[in-house]
């Protein structure tokens, strides 16, 4: 029996497995974000409110079996799908149910990175022949300074952005089949539906730039405008619901700020090439005294990056390097009336960013095709193009590592932080209180819900109160109350509250935001029609005859919003129809011609 050669089979699988290159990326970039799944995980501000999200959707799909509209557990009760930061039709809320919202939003960030390397991947072989050099741009893309510092530090709104490689590969094809066109905007409808904030509006906007390359390459051609259409179809079928409530939100809530700033070029340079850096390190200053941190304007991606970018300017200047032109004149000054970045912060919706300098985002997604271009034209052996590679994903793993695990930020396992807060134990029912110096995870995991709570789209105000009453105050008299009258409660879940007057007319307190979400029994009307989203100011009084109520939590567009995503879907399902048609058709009349031509021979 021949006895076989283990080495030589190894040897053959890793060759197959490098020939393939995306698994190759991959692979390094889970090695880089495994310090993600650490179980004492710092619970920085940012960290801690979006666990507290998240915990927020589990809780009301797992144990309430409702969809989550609405945040009772915050601020006296605000609008949770529509809040622009907030992916519950994203991979965030499947990791969530599966491992707890603890890991879960980290699980998603981490298969999002992965996601982002393989689309990388896919999207340099547009420009690139050789295998190392688009692993390299992939791992350059989603294992870079950036994403290890917003992901420390607890910022995973960002990560729809990971999907950009996609889209852009997506929209350079919609000219040749409408197929491309229909997955472009399924795709942009993926994007907002995970955030409507920086990621999809920058996505948005880098969408509209290489959409018109491609509308100028078929100006004179009537069916790249159908492609374009079938584009916006596939956008409104995936996200079209979620546009038309979050936008309604924002129309209300706008989170307007004015912010403005200066990134000198010594300091970009130094967050483009100097690894291991605190995010903690002082970065910059804004103009009226504000100094930011190294979280917020880090990017390690090394000086071989660097060169190789510039490198690729060797076959002329391209699309990526105007990108890059552009993402660094919006990242570095919104201060000065000459730069165009003064101008743009003023043009709705990037009125809502706070920090310009999360443009480096899209930097970076141009510096990783450009530096694989510029690797991929450099005349040298393979061998050492690998080892290049090589050493540029070793440190690029080795600074994410530094960023995860060294931070000098308080730490403690999900165990240890609920024993912190002991004192708060497991609520049967929600429980409105006002411990704004706990955790808000550990508030929503138990059941308290905290009016003193940093709500962003309110500004970053953090100690105003609304109107609500939280245990021990004077005036607090339930959750749900009589305040003349009698009335009997059955049942309070995150979206809904049932109850019966029972006497011949009561008036009934609820300790809860009034607005618009709220409906009368049947969802059939608008119980606050006039109303904003939530009014944190007012008290929620009504008074009912005797009956049966239902009152239920629905966006005051959920209507409009179905009909729109439906819209979608059947221009959606058309437009696909009339393409398969058409190449029928015009399949058989090619049948129909070679078959006249072998006749007449």
């Amino acid at each position: 029996m021949k006895i076989p050669d283990v080495a030589a089979t190894v040897a053959g699988i890793c060759r197959r497995v490098c020939a393939a290159g995306w698994p190759v990326a991959g692979a390094i970039v889970a090695l880089a974000a495994l310090p993600l799944f650490r179980p004492d995980w710092y619970l920085t501000a940012d960290a801690d409110v979006f666990s507290a999200w998240y915990e927020a959707v589990r809780r009301t799909l797992l144990e309430n079996g409702e969809f989550p509209f609405w945040n009772p557990w915050s601020h006296g009760g605000v609008p949770l799908f529509a809040n622009p930061q907030v992916a519950v039709l994203g991979l965030e809320t499947l990791t969530t149910i599966l491992t707890g919202a603890w890991m879960g939003w980290r699980a998603a960030a981490f298969g999002y990175l992965l996601a982002g390397a393989v689309g990388m991947y896919l999207l340099t072989g547009d420009w690139v022949r050789e295998t190392a050099a688009r692993v390299w741009g992939a791992v350059l893309f989603a294992a870079n300074g950036a994403w290890a510092l917003h992901l420390a530090m607890g910022h995973p709104v960002f990560c729809g952005l990971l999907l950009l490689p996609y889209l852009i590969w997506l929209i350079r094809r919609m000219d040749r089949d409408w197929r491309y066109a229909a997955g472009a905007g399924a795709v942009l409808g993926m994007m907002f539906n995970h955030s409507l904030h920086y990621g999809s509006l920058m996505a948005g906007l880098t969408a509209a730039a290489v959409g018109g390359m491609v509308w100028w390459r078929n100006r004179r051609q009537w069916r790249f405008i159908g492609a374009v259409c079938v584009a916006a179809a596939g956008m409104l079928a995936v996200g079209g619901y979620r546009l038309v409530v979050t936008l309604d939100y924002l129309r209300h809530f706008p989170r307007e700020t004015d912010l403005r700033m200066t990134v000198t070029v010594p300091a970009l340079l130094r967050a483009l090439m100097e690894p291991f850096v605190p995010a903690g390190t002082e970065a910059f200053m804004a103009p009226r005294g504000d100094i930011w941190h190294w979280h917020e304007l880090g990017c390690y991606t090394g000086v071989l990056a660097i060169f190789f970018f510039f490198f690729s300017l060797r076959r002329g200047v391209r699309s990526w390097h105007w990108g890059a032109v552009a993402a660094i004149l919006l990242m570095m000054d919104s201060a000065s009336p000459w730069m165009p970045g003064y101008y743009f912060r003023q043009c709705w919706p990037f009125t809502s960013f706070l920090m310009i300098t999360r443009w480096r985002l899209l930097l970076i997604f141009c510096l990783a095709i450009g530096a694989a271009a510029g690797l991929d034209g450099w005349t040298m052996k393979k061998r050492w193009k690998w080892l290049i590679v090589a050493v540029s994903s070793l440190m690029l793993t080795a600074n994410f590592w530094r960023t995860c695990l060294f931070e000098p930020m308080p730490r403690g396992s999900e165990a240890q932080v609920m024993q912190v807060f002991e004192g708060l134990p497991p609520q049967p029912e929600i429980r409105t209180v006002n411990l704004g110096d706990a955790s808000a995870y550990v508030l929503v995991a138990r059941n308290y819900a905290e009016i003193n709570a940093y709500e962003p789209q309110l500004g970053y105000v953090h100690d105003f109160l609304p109107a609500r009453r939280p245990v021990g105050h004077p005036e607090y008299r339930g959750e749900c109350f009589a305040i003349a009258g009698d009335a009997v409660w059955h049942r309070r879940t995150p979206n809904r509250i049932a109850f019966a007057v029972t006497s011949p007319e009561a008036v009934i307190g609820i300790n809860q935001n009034p607005g618009s979400y709220w409906r009368d029994r049947g969802g059939e009307r608008l119980f606050l029609a006039g109303f904003r989203e939530f009014e944190d100011t007012l008290p929620f009084e009504l008074t009912a005859p005797a009956g049966d109520y239902e009152l239920l939590l629905r966006p005051p567009l959920h209507e409009a919003g179905l009909a729109v995503s439906l819209a979608g879907w059947i221009g959606l399902a058309a437009a696909l129809l009339v393409e398969r048609h058409g190449k029928k058709s015009k399949k058989t009349q090619q049948s129909h011609s070679q078959k006249g031509k072998d006749h007449e021979r």
